[in-house]
């Protein structure tokens, strides 16, 4: 079964791959969308007010707690000593969206872009201030962590309906075609199927507790301890997580209660 299981999930990643690499030139071939993008120039709709895109200082906690407490940079791999070392970075510049389409988005979803985890990430003041900036794939790419880079772009212009430019369509298709299948895959997983990895993810969940509900019946259906189905399912999360199967926080949902009938005396 389980080299069934294996096969299963080779066959799956080798076609991705293969969509990965022949979908996005068929599209670009139209000139309308990029890995399910729309493909047009930048236009400011609206004049541009960083104001308008409001977040807390605390989304920097929250960033650090996602990455399990450890104070670093994705684009650099370099560490700090303390959050006050560091700048709160968006990986799609603020102003490069509202160019790319939120300048017609609510006042409410340019809050919601603006504290969005999936577009935060740490950076020194220097990258952050001189380097970086405002600019968009086409002008900057980090030193490391690249293929991150380009998964976290498709993710989110995707999230928000934005739209990219050729140049930077063109910089991020380089980026991706040096990346490791994995990385690949993962890009492909996320334009084609979307809804995957958390029903992937609640799969996995309700098999662990589907075994945990057969060891309780060959032991005599005697109940668990309360606190071992939280721990179970904190960590098989946190796994899946840690690995990319699992978008979101790593933190426990609430535990599903376990019926399990008592033998008779």
């Amino acid at each position: 079964m389980r080299q069934q299981l294996f096969a299963g999930l080779l066959l799956a990643v080798s076609a991705l791959l293969l969509l990965s690499l022949v979908l996005p030139g068929l599209s670009l071939a139209q000139g309308e969308v990029w890995r399910g993008i729309p493909v047009a120039p930048e236009n400011r709709c609206s004049p541009y007010d960083r104001d308008d895109y409001p977040y807390s200082q605390s989304v920097e906690l929250q960033i650090i707690a996602r990455e399990g407490g450890q104070i670093c940079s994705p684009y650099t791999n370099e560490c700090f000593e303390s959050r006050f070392d560091t700048d709160i970075e968006h990986i799609i510049a603020v102003s490069e969206a509202h160019d790319s389409g939120l300048c017609a988005a609510s006042a409410a979803t340019r809050a919601q872009f603006a504290s969005d985890l999936r577009n935060l990430t740490l950076a020194s003041p220097a990258l952050n201030r001189t380097q970086k900036r405002a600019k968009d794939a086409a002008d900057w790419l980090p030193a490391q962590n690249r293929c991150w880079f380009a998964r976290q772009i498709v993710t989110v212009r995707r999230a928000y309906s934005l739209t990219i430019d050729r140049r930077e369509a063109d910089a991020l298709d380089r980026v991706i075609a040096g990346c490791s299948p994995l990385n690949l895959a993962s890009i492909a997983w996320e334009e084609i199927y979307p809804s995957i990895q958390e029903i992937y993810a609640s799969v996995q969940v309700f098999s662990a507790i589907f075994r945990e509900s057969a060891r309780l019946r060959r032991r005599g259906g005697r109940a668990a301890d309360p606190h071992t189905r939280p721990a179970i399912q904190l960590q098989l999360r946190q796994g899946l997580f840690r690995n990319g199967l699992l978008r979101g926080s790593p933190v426990p949902v609430k535990p599903v209660q376990l019926h399990t009938a008592r033998r008779r005396q």
